[in-house]
């Protein structure tokens, strides 16, 4: 008789758990304004693939919650809002860049002695970083150009350690 009521009770469980998973829910996120263009996409190419592959509504708000944010809002099943989640994360993560310009000169001290400086800030910050060439035509200066990818944390880490390297 007891085995029978935790089995009745595993059931019901599983039932509710089952029910939850098969109903809509609707999740509020904040992205923002500068970079809800990467989850729209050019004419909304990106958000349709992500409704399509979380199988969910997107909806990016147009009033203004503040000068900084869009609301962005997701309804469909709990698994495709996580997967949405995830994609958007992944966007958001990778679609940062930031570019400096120095003299010649001043990127030796910031690649260092067979580039232990450059793989340094690398490690630390966690960002990309490339140096390359750069001529302006106006006035055939050569500069080195300095790209960083990543995060905003990971740019703002990487430059403040570019920074002290050339400074210093």
């Amino acid at each position: 008789m007891i085995l029978g009521k935790k089995n009745q009770t595993f059931m019901a469980s599983y039932k509710i758990e089952k029910l939850i998973n098969n109903m809509n829910c609707c999740k509020r996120i904040f992205i923002r304004k500068t970079c809800i263009g990467n989850i729209i996409g050019k004419q909304g190419s990106k958000i349709k693939e992500l409704m399509e592959k979380g199988n969910c509504s997107i909806k990016v708000e147009n009033k203004k919650i503040n000068d900084i944010e869009r609301e962005v809002i997701i309804i469909g099943k709990k698994r495709g809002i996580l997967i949405i989640l995830k994609e958007i994360k992944n966007i958001l993560n990778c679609e940062f860049q930031q570019k400096l310009f120095c003299a010649p000169q001043l990127s030796t001290g910031l690649i260092g002695l067979f580039g232990q400086n450059i793989n340094r800030i690398r490690d630390e910050s966690k960002a990309k970083i490339q140096i390359h060439d750069y001529l302006r035509n106006s006035t055939l200066i050569t500069l080195q150009e300095i790209s960083i990818f990543g995060s905003e944390k990971e740019i703002y880490n990487a430059l403040n350690k570019i920074i002290n390297c050339i400074v210093l």
